[in-house]
């Protein structure tokens, strides 16, 4: 699902004027200062239809990651006021690779794990505008690091927990945590591969997988 974007309609979003000949146009700098000042735009195509119709295809950025916001925040669209899924009382806001933020619909669909630790800092949360948190950068490098390195069949990673960066934590989809600490992470995946590969569990009675260690530790929840 994409995104509409109702002033995108309008000449005036481009700074293109009422009256013009499309082929006096330069349709090259439209598209280049469209994205400029909308960086949740991955690319603006701006194309001449004659004899008076000119075409404009926009691909937003892909998100690569969900970032939990307060829902009393208000969110924005341009001038418009919009809405986020609810998950656990925070609002879910995707976020592209370079930490801009995106529109809702452009998670529609995919499966993206959480970064939690990660703040906007602000009350009012824009599209296009960037999250500054400074561990933004060092969550997503390792979440690529993580993905790429993730042979952990039937399991996938739904959070990523980088409050204390030295104290990295995963939690699955079946809600265990699993703490991988800081450093050595090739190694930590191996680990936990083998352990869920070759070990039946029942996750409903493990706290945590701690992984810190060389020897892997199996927290079992509380009894009641």
């Amino acid at each position: 699902m994409k995104p509409f974007l109702k002033d995108a309609l309008s000449l005036d979003f481009y700074n293109i004027p009422h009256h013009f000949n499309i082929f006096q146009l330069n349709i090259d700098a439209v598209g280049v200062n469209t994205q400029k000042k909308h960086p949740e735009f991955k690319t603006v195509i701006v194309s001449r239809r004659p004899p008076n119709v000119i075409n404009v295809r926009i691909e937003y950025k892909e998100p690569v990651v969900f970032i939990k916001a307060r829902p009393q925040s208000k969110f924005l669209y341009d001038r418009n006021q919009i809405f986020y899924p609810q998950w656990k009382g925070y609002a879910l806001v995707p976020v592209s690779c370079d930490g801009v933020i995106l529109p809702a619909e452009t998670a529609t669909g995919k499966i993206l794990p959480i970064l939690s630790g990660v703040d906007f800092n602000s009350s009012v949360i824009k599209v296009g505008g960037v999250c500054s948190d400074k561990k933004l950068p060092y969550g997503v490098k390792l979440l690529i690091s993580l993905n790429s390195l993730w042979r952990v069949k039937g399991h996938r990673i739904d959070v990523l927990d980088i409050t204390n960066t030295r104290a990295v934590s995963i939690f699955l989809e079946n809600g265990v945590e699993v703490k991988l600490g800081e450093g050595g992470i090739q190694e930590k995946l191996t680990t936990l591969s083998n352990l869920l590969k070759f070990t039946k569990f029942d996750f409903t009675k493990i706290k945590y997988i701690d992984l810190r260690f060389s020897n892997a530790i199996i927290v079992p929840n509380e009894q009641k």
